[in-house]
């Protein structure tokens, strides 16, 4: 009934069709799912609400759910873990009392090696239950397969993933009525979903691992089983059917956007994962997680023409297809990997040719992409993660070898540096992105080359005059060394027309200043900002390390929080980034920090001398081998643009200082550093809740909700109690608050004098000292408005 009412020409049938769905049926009931499916492609937006609403399971409240002891009920979906710690899908066929009263044990219904069942007998500790709400991932997948609206492939056009046809027990040989088939609109709905269900089985067999990294192991697992058996039928159950999903959505999309953005998004899910896995693992798990990757390299051909030449293929699309098949290719022996590399290399355009049209433009975007990412996958030292491949790979001639590789990569990435002067702005973005995705797998492979002597030598660019928006007061000198140097670079950048395209050798200097060259690009600086971030991660103490860090760093001048932002992730990212290769040679001098005379914002070390800051500032900057950069990246934004008298300094300052402390709370790399400077972070932080601008205020009082993910609870507790104080004091905060310098008794007495009232100067010493008070209350509300109410609760009395 419900099936037929998913076709009715009354929208109300169909509403009601998937309201019957949600209240009746259970959430892993697997019809139901596909009818939900098929509302998921309504031309109503109601329906199309309701069917998505109604097809995962509904998301446990916070705080809600129970432990990992309580008692299991028959027909649970459970994982076991067995003595030798391995781990299998399982469902409890039958709950035992205990005749004298103590926990019930269970007898389960395990997958065996073929598919089949064995019943084993278990306590409760070695059973973890799976997520409530989702279906057995094979039966979702092979029930999908059998009623999308997509045919069948030959082996040309990526067939390679498909199911044997009538394969016993798959969806097309099953026939027969049942739920209805799902038009292409749906079809990228239905493979997220089975996505989840199979990544809901993964995180419970692997739950040691990252949820993106444990579905692709899952899935590799599943068809190095299927691949052993020789594709007998139930042996990695609804693995070969995904691929070949994946596949008809890949090569026969019939023009939908959609569906094709949702096939390149789980491929790359899914072969990333496995990869990423691989690389972590022992050779032997290596190869058995190679199966996923090596499908993608059986299809390298149309998986290449279709993120090269779709149409139908967005920006992000694109990206992503193209990061899939770099992965994949980790798989190919190593001669057919140098001659994909190759290959792609030949695609790239000339610098000097323009492109024609939108299909020639996506092209040489593609390619530029693919071209980076293959040369940051592709590591010669490294093995395949395919054991075809190692076989192929020992046998190989020399010609074939690393060397050949190693060359194939330094030809890549010279082109790609090349290509950051090319006229088109979006196969320069391709090409930055490209470069950075390079360095960020380690150093680039191309020669040094000669850069800035300031920069060798860690010391600052020539200093320039400027002034800044400070009631007209002339901003720190230092505001423009990291500007001077990307001026420096942008010199043939901006004679692109003419020599500057000329033939070079590319260097890694010369890529550096290319990218600095950027920096002044509205449209561009974006990718160029974070791929030289990604250059230092990959290689932080390079020679090319400070004229990169002087340019990130020479970007707080711009009034744009967004781009702020992105900055901020790029310092995250070089600053948490250990050395690559080990080295016990010092690495060379960073770039000075300059304290301002007197900061701009108290309770940040006001207190202290400045010959006391500037020790401080010296002690940052000292370096020894394997370190990392973090220290000195604090140490500049807490003691010189964070106190700086510039309001878009100060900006700039707590945008980076917030994506800082996003990142180390996110990756547990920099929670160490960050607890040990937590109180000067704090009393920055704090200080710039008093700051006039209120893009600054709530950047800060953001840094603070992150600080607090960093710490423990006797610092969280601390922060609040402060938070809680600022509120309801009634003393100015500091020179920030009122967007400059407050000003002096005798100012304000000129200021009374000039207009003829003299008496006008208490009226104005008010005025200042109550705006500073207001715009310290506005920025504490904010940083209190990121805490929970059960962290507030004893202080509302107060408050």
């Amino acid at each position: 009934l419900l099936a037929a009412s998913t076709a009715d020409r009354a929208p109300q049938a169909r509403l009601a069709a998937m309201a019957w769905a949600a209240t009746v049926f259970s959430r892993d009931d697997v019809p139901t799912r596909l009818v939900c499916l098929a509302g998921a492609a309504d031309e109503r937006p109601e329906v199309r609400e309701a069917a998505l609403a109604a097809l995962r399971p509904v998301p446990p409240t916070k705080g809600g759910g129970s432990g990992g002891d309580e008692a299991l009920a028959a027909g649970t979906r459970v994982a076991h873990e067995g003595s030798d710690g391995v781990r299998r899908l399982g469902v409890v066929a039958q709950v035992h009392a205990d005749a004298g009263g103590g926990p019930p044990y269970y007898t389960v219904a395990l997958e065996g090696a073929e598919g089949s069942l064995s019943e084993r007998s278990t306590e409760r500790g070695r059973l973890s239950s799976l997520s409530a709400g989702w279906p057995p991932f094979a039966e979702v997948v092979r029930a999908i397969l059998g009623r999308v609206a997509l045919t069948r492939l030959d082996h040309a056009a990526g067939g390679v993933w498909e199911v044997p046809l009538l394969d016993p027990g798959s969806a097309e040989a099953e026939g027969g009525e049942g739920p209805p088939s799902l038009p292409t609109q749906a079809t990228g709905e239905a493979l997220r979903y089975a996505l989840d269900c199979l990544r809901a089985e993964a995180v419970a067999l692997l739950p040691g691992e990252p949820p993106e990294t444990a579905v692709g192991s899952r899935l590799a697992v599943m068809l190095r089983a299927s691949d052993a058996a020789g594709g007998v039928p139930g042996v990695g159950a609804g693995a070969r059917e995904l691929m070949a999903l994946l596949g008809r959505s890949l090569f026969a999309h019939h023009g939908d956007r959609e569906l094709l953005a949702a096939a390149a998004s789980s491929l790359h899910t899914l072969v990333t994962g496995a990869v990423d896995a691989a690389s972590k693992a022992q050779v032997a798990e290596a190869a058995a997680l190679g199966a996923l990757p090596r499908r993608v390299a059986e299809a390298e051909e149309p998986l290449k023409n279709v993120a090269l030449s779709s149409s139908f293929a967005s920006d992000s699309t694109q990206r992503l297809l193209c990061e899939a098949l770099a992965a994949g290719a980790k798989a190919l022996p190593r001669a057919r990997a140098t001659a994909l590399l190759r290959s792609v290399v030949g695609m790239l355009p000339s610098l000097d040719a323009g492109c024609s049209g939108p299909s020639e433009a996506k092209r040489a975007v593609g390619a530029s992409l693919l071209a980076g990412f293959l040369t940051a996958r592709l590591d010669p030292a490294a093995s395949s993660v395919s054991a075809d491949a190692m076989e192929v790979d020992s046998g190989s001639e020399a010609g074939d070898g690393p060397a050949a590789l190693e060359a194939a990569r330094t030809a890549a990435a010279a082109k790609l540096g090349a290509l950051l002067k090319h006229r088109t702005p979006h196969v320069t973005v391709a090409a930055a992105a490209a470069v950075g995705a390079v360095g960020a797998a380690g150093p680039l492979p191309l020669p040094v080359g000669v850069g800035a002597a300031e920069a060798e030598e860690g010391g600052d660019a020539p200093d320039a005059a400027a002034k800044e928006g400070n009631g007209g007061q002339a901003a720190p000198k230092e505001g423009t060394e990291a500007t001077s140097t990307a001026t420096a670079a942008t010199t043939e950048g901006d004679n692109d027309e003419a020599a500057g395209r000329s033939e070079e050798e590319m260097t890694k200097h010369s890529v550096v200043a290319h990218l600095a060259s950027l920096l002044r690009r509205e449209k561009v600086r974006t990718t160029a900002v974070r791929a030289l971030g990604q250059l230092v991660a990959g290689d932080p103490h390079a020679p090319f390390r400070n004229a990169a860090l002087l340019a990130i760093l020479g970007m707080h001048t711009v009034k744009d929080v967004e781009l702020q932002l992105v900055v901020g992730d790029a310092l995250a990212t070089l600053a948490m980034s250990p050395p690559r290769q080990a080295s016990s040679a010092p690495p060379p001098a960073l770039p000075r920090i300059k304290p301002p005379e007197a900061p701009a914002v108290t309770g940040t070390g006001a207190d202290a001398t400045l010959a006391e800051r500037t020790a401080d500032a010296a002690t940052a900057c000292e370096l020894a081998a394997g370190d990392t950069l973090l220290r000195y990246v604090l140490g500049r934004v807490l003691l010189q643009h964070v106190v700086a008298w510039a309001p878009l300094e100060r900006q700039a300052g707590a945008a980076w200082l917030l994506a800082l402390l996003r990142q180390a709370a996110k990756s547990g790399g920099g929670e160490l550093a960050v607890r040990t400077a937590a109180g000067r972070i704090q009393a920055a932080l704090v200080g710039l809740l008093a700051d006039s601008n209120e893009a600054t205020q709530e950047l800060a009082s953001k840094g603070l909700s992150a600080l607090f993910d960093c710490c423990d609870e006797a610092s969280r507790a601390t922060i609040l109690q402060e938070l809680v104080a600022g509120l309801q004091s009634s003393r100015a905060a500091n020179a920030s608050a009122s967007g400059g310098e407050m000003a002096t008794y005798k100012e304000l007495s000129e200021i009374a004098t000039s207009v003829g009232q003299p008496a006008l100067v208490y009226k104005l010493m008010e005025c200042a000292a109550s705006s500073a008070v207001w715009n310290t209350r506005k920025g504490v509300a904010f940083a209190l408005a990121e805490q929970s109410r059960d962290a507030l609760e004893p202080h509302l009395p107060s408050l």
